[in-house]
């Protein structure tokens, strides 16, 4: 399912940690079909346990489907290049 701005704007707020993902383009082909759960996430990189232990993506160079609760979306990287804590700092502006 592809995003509008607003949905892709609020989805990437979301906390990724936990949730389950796969890999569906990348411009490294060998990460193409990666799946596992999202442990760490820092600015530039995932960190994904996967069956055969932790995968380090780089967010810049993939293209992901991740499971939320509202349901599977497709997120580039790029989308989502920023530290956690600063997706949440953009929430509390908006609230004030």
């Amino acid at each position: 399912m592809r995003l509008s701005n607003k949905a892709l704007d609020e989805l990437a707020r979301h906390e990724l940690i936990g949730l389950n993902c796969r890999v569906i383009g990348s411009s490294q082909k060998s990460l193409v079909g990666v799946e596992g759960r999202i442990v760490d996430e820092t600015l530039n990189m995932l960190i994904v346990e996967t069956s055969t232990g932790e995968k380090r993506l780089q967010k810049e160079s993939v293209t992901l489907e991740i499971e939320f609760p509202e349901g599977k979306f497709v997120i580039s990287g790029k989308d989502i290049m920023q530290r956690p804590y600063e997706r949440l700092k953009k929430i509390w502006r908006k609230i004030r």
